[in-house]
């Protein structure tokens, strides 16, 4: 509820209703104004009239309509930078994409699954569509149309496409809604990654029982078999690997032996809708070992029918992923511990956009300085201006060769010269 009220506290009727009510203000205090006044000809109050309408109506919209957008600006490039810090060391194919659609940002993983660069997909908005396989270009083109909005729900399906070099790549795609700190809807966070590998494996099974067989107890992944009713009919070696059961001590027993018991429901409902509509589905649950340990997994889960195509069970390829979680989890708790420490440091840190502009600052009390009246200038609004310049030009540098640089100079801070580094 809060932030539909603040979705619907940012609209352009608000806006319009508060710029309205300051120019009737404004006016209206004039207009008392100038009742005091000696009689003027019509152009003189004309022109009064307008400079003072400026004059009283500016700061109004400055401080209740310009500064939150302003604050709105920074808080969604703090939250860019954050997912890319996590984007650019995965291999997944991560993307961001506004409300129109297009992209805000796209990870560089996107080359090493498809070939094709960043800068590709960036100067050509269609060509995902242009790769997909044709039997799902409809399907993909749909979901695009219809989830960049905020009531979206979360959406996970598989596709493929053709990769640079000619080759097949299946890509198992999921994506979700994003919101900036003021609960305004900003575009749609996408995840593709490469399951060629596992797509060939599942196939792989449902073509011969010899290759099944072979395939299913030397692969790499954990994979099981349930029925209709959720009972365990096989599994593969890696089920002592991963859980630390054997196949005896699983097969006969119901899947809620080893699935947490806060994802039994999901479970039951993934099996009636796989012998429903015969989707593979993915979703990540949590799995309780042998030992007690809980760990956290990726299923990928197929059904398998007779030449009827009716259901005979379900087939679910398991990915231990706790390592990446933990992974996922140590980032968030590397990034409070670095804001920590940066926050406590008796140094005075900046960061700077592209053009130079203060968009952080973390200093020891000595300085006596307010993030806020820095935060949003230029280097050449706080500084003389050769110290400006010489930061200006350590910024650019350090833009241009991606290395990091070291600099020592004395700059006159607050109208005292004091050495920085």
């Amino acid at each position: 509820m809060m932030n539909k009220e603040k979705i619907k506290n940012n609209t352009p009727i608000r806006l319009m209703l508060l710029t309205t009510v300051c120019v009737f203000v404004a006016e209206a205090l004039i207009m008392v104004m100038l009742s005091y006044l000696p009689h003027l000809d019509i152009l003189t109050t004309i022109l009064i009239d307008s400079f003072l309408i400026v004059v009283c109506v500016i700061p109004i919209l400055y401080f209740f309509l310009f500064r939150p957008i302003q604050k709105s600006l920074k808080a969604k490039i703090e939250s860019e930078t954050k997912f890319r810090l996590f984007a650019d060391h995965t291999n997944d194919w991560e993307y961001l994409i506004d409300t129109d659609g297009k992209y805000i940002y796209l990870s560089s993983s996107c080359e090493k699954i498809t070939g094709y660069s960043q800068s590709e997909f960036l100067s050509n908005s269609e060509l995902l569509f242009e790769i997909i396989s044709p039997e799902y270009a409809d399907i993909i083109a749909d979901h695009y149309d219809h989830s960049n909005n905020e009531i979206a729900p979360a959406h996970s399906t598989v596709f493929s496409l053709t990769k640079k070099n000619g080759d097949l790549c299946w890509i198992e795609h999921s994506c979700l809604s994003v919101f900036d700190d003021d609960g305004v809807f900003i575009g749609r966070r996408g995840n593709n990654r490469d399951i060629t590998k596992r797509n060939q494996a599942e196939k792989a099974l449902q073509n011969s029982e010899e290759i099944y067989r072979l395939t299913f107890e030397t692969a790499s992944y954990l994979i099981i078999s349930v029925d209709a009713k959720g009972t365990f009919v096989d599994c593969n070696k890696s089920i002592k690997k991963v859980l630390g059961y054997t196949s005896d001590e699983i097969i006969g027993h119901n899947m809620s032996l080893i699935i947490h018991p806060d994802f039994h429901e999901v479970a039951q409902s993934t099996i009636k809708n796989l012998i429903l509509d015969g989707r593979t589905v993915s979703c990540e649950y949590k799995m309780i070992c042998k030992n007690g340990n809980v760990i956290d997994v990726n299923i990928s889960s197929s059904p398998i029918t007779d030449n009827n195509g009716d259901f005979i069970r379900t087939i679910c390829i398991i990915d231990d992923i706790t390592e990446r979680k933990k992974s996922e989890y140590a980032l968030k708790e590397s990034e409070a511990k670095f804001k920590l420490l940066i926050e406590n440091s008796n140094d005075m840190i900046t960061l700077h956009d592209l053009t130079g502009m203060y968009t952080y600052y973390s200093g020891p009390a000595k300085y006596a300085i307010n993030p806020q009246d820095i935060i949003g200038k230029m280097p050449d609004e706080l500084l003389q201006k050769d110290s400006a310049e010489i930061i200006l030009y350590h910024i650019k540098k350090v833009i241009k060769t991606g290395k990091e640089s070291q600099l020592e100079a004395l700059l006159n801070w607050q109208g005292v010269d004091t050495w920085f580094m």
